[in-house]
């Protein structure tokens, strides 16, 4: 039995005992990890924290408390928008780069696109899901190291 980290994408959980491996599967890869001493709902809760899914919803809570209609002035005067508090080139940078966005989106088209949830959850979570995390450093600096 050893002491080991449990994370997923640089996220650290925490330190459990160990003694088996144990094979998970995610997004059509399998990971091979030590087996950790857990209950069967301890498992889901892990599950649901280690899922981007769990993530979002963690920044969705920290960055607007869930709200979609948010619009905030930010710490670098420019203004934040919605659950996501996406500011507007970024939005448009990484809308663009993951295809949610025209390559020829006006300013003025993007203003009205920024608002939809659906629209900032997409692009959240690919960018999440190429290490992009320090666009929301505030809200999840305790989910990576």
């Amino acid at each position: 039995m050893k002491t080991i980290n449990i994370g997923f994408a640089g996220i650290i959980l925490g330190t459990i005992l160990s003694i088996l491996p144990l094979r998970i599967p995610f997004n059509g890869h399998i990971f091979v990890v030590e087996a950790p001493l857990l209950t069967n709902g301890q498992i889901l809760e892990l599950e649901e924290k280690t899922s981007l899914g769990g993530i979002l919803e963690d920044l969705g809570v920290c960055e607007s408390s869930n709200r979609e209609d948010v619009v905030i002035i930010d710490s670098n005067g420019y203004k934040s928008y919605g659950k996501y508090q996406f500011q507007l080139y970024t939005f448009m940078e990484f809308g663009k780069k993951y295809d949610f966005l025209p390559l020829d989106i006006t300013e003025v088209q993007a203003r009205e696109a920024i608002m939809d949830n659906e629209l900032q959850e997409k692009i959240a979570f690919n960018m999440l899901k190429d290490g992009l995390w320090k666009h929301w450093k505030n809200c999840l600096k305790n989910y990576y190291e």
